[in-house]
């Protein structure tokens, strides 16, 4: 059997983030976010919500990714019954960081749930995106600006 790339003693062992999100401004965040390709709104979730997305998403029936096993995915969860997972395209905290970074006019192109387990390989934080135009992965991967929401 392969080793696992993040099994639950890696994942203890690793080194933390010691990055202050709690008291960076908006402009530090998207500089951390250009610098470091990645932000953080600490808080922005209470333990109900968290409590109420892990709900809804237990009951969608996830589908293998084709790279990994440990990977299951559900595509366009805007069509199910899964309010508070829907809610948080139009989160008011997200939203308005996303703003504040890219101006008022938002489009989602799309809302999936993944999910990633133990043994998945490592990969990089990214967008499945194409430059404008691009018919590769349809019209919702092919626009002049575009930012994932993890």
């Amino acid at each position: 059997m392969a080793e696992l790339t993040n099994s639950r003693e890696s994942i203890a062992q690793a080194s933390r983030l010691k990055t202050d999100f709690t008291s960076m401004s908006i402009r530090g965040r998207i500089k951390h976010l250009e610098i470091e390709g990645f932000t953080m709104l600490p808080g922005s979730l209470g333990a109900e919500q968290i409590a109420r997305i892990t709900e809804e998403t237990t009951r969608l029936e996830l589908q293998a990714t084709s790279y990994s096993e440990h990977q299951r995915v559900f595509q366009k969860v805007n069509r199910t019954n899964s309010p508070c997972t829907n809610s948080m395209v139009d989160y008011q905290s997200t939203v308005s960081f996303l703003k504040e970074l890219l101006g008022d006019d938002l489009v989602c192109t799309s809302n999936t749930f993944a999910l990633s387990a133990p043994g998945h390989p490592g990969i990089a934080i990214h967008a499945d995106s194409m430059s404008y135009g691009s018919t590769i992965f349809g019209n919702e991967s092919s626009a002049s600006i575009l930012m994932r929401v993890l």
